[in-house]
């Protein structure tokens, strides 16, 4: 049960890019977790304002994963619903809330999570750097329910129209603190296509596990 309850903390919601794109990536990733290694693969898809509700607009952030530890192998979908409001048109300054949640599959178990998330995200006024504050809560429905809270920091900076560098902090807390982070830069190919890579420490996608050196490549989509 605790190795379960280990697996279905790692895997969680989110991802930042630039604040006025859309986007799909795929990537793979590896770490060195004490004396083993992780091996994992995943897939991203934000869009944004796809609903304006008199103002309010919605933001959809939907992630997967595949994950492997030793023997222990889990599938992950999760997602965020985030309703935005814009409260400064010259920096892009805007507030977000919105429910999250989760199914994740370990063996022949399957066990789901419910929470919440919240942030302020703010574009520079000559739109070379992007970056967020965001909070949260999950709900990991197993055994008697784990409360998981999260804070997490982060942002893009746009060198040039073809390379953006970006990276992020944060702490998840259950029983303990796990804090971790990772930087990583990203590079256009061309026709909207773009290569990325990044070096992290405690991280599994956007969840902080406080725990093993390692990184990840793949291809993100804008659109």
């Amino acid at each position: 049960m605790r190795k379960l309850l280990s697996l279905l903390i790692l895997a969680s919601v989110g991802s930042a890019m630039a604040a006025n794109e859309n986007w799909f990536s795929v990537g793979a990733g590896l770490d060195r977790v004490g004396d083993q290694n992780r091996v994992s693969g995943e897939f991203g898809l934000r869009a944004k304002d796809v609903a304006d509700f008199g103002g309010v607009t919605l933001n959809t952030r939907i992630n997967g994963n595949v994950y492997s530890v030793g023997n222990a192998t889990a599938f992950n979908m999760n997602g965020d619903l985030l309703f935005n409001v814009y409260t400064d048109a010259v920096y892009g300054t805007r507030v977000y809330i919105g429910p999250r949640g989760s199914l994740t599959t370990v063996g022949g178990t399957t066990v789901g999570s419910a929470g919440l998330v919240s942030g302020i995200a703010f574009t520079t006024a000559d739109q070379a750097f992007d970056y967020f504050i965001e909070g949260s809560y999950d709900r990991f429905f197993t055994g008697g329910g784990t409360n998981v809270w999260g804070l997490k920091t982060g942002g893009t900076y746009h060198v040039n129209a073809g390379l953006d560098v970006y990276g992020d902090v944060g702490v998840n807390v259950a029983n303990t603190a796990a804090f971790g982070g990772g930087l990583g830069v990203r590079a256009d190919l061309g026709n909207n296509v773009w290569f990325f890579t990044e070096a992290n420490y405690g991280k599994l996608n956007q969840m902080y596990t406080g725990s093993g050196f390692g990184g990840k490549v793949g291809v993100t989509f804008k659109f």
